[in-house]
């Protein structure tokens, strides 16, 4: 279990980053259009970092969950 507090605090400290760049969103779009895109891949990048982390815990737990069930299994 401790193995998802840690995802899930790094999750929230991204969402967090992401939100801060959000709110310059509004003041760089139509003023400095180099710096918007900037943000943009900035808030994309930290989304699918997100994502990612989440499917490989998801995967990691799965895969580790089967394996232990066919190990009992076969035991018994």
């Amino acid at each position: 279990m401790h193995g998802k507090s840690v995802g899930f605090a790094a999750q929230k400290s991204r969402f967090r980053n992401a939100k801060a760049q959000l709110l310059l969103f509004k003041r760089i779009i139509f003023t400095k259009p180099r710096q918007f895109i900037r943000v943009c891949l900035k808030v994309y990048r930290n989304l699918r970092k997100t994502r990612d982390i989440r499917r490989k815990h998801f995967v990691f737990g799965v895969g580790n969950m089967m394996k232990h069930a066919h190990t009992y299994h076969c035991a018994t």
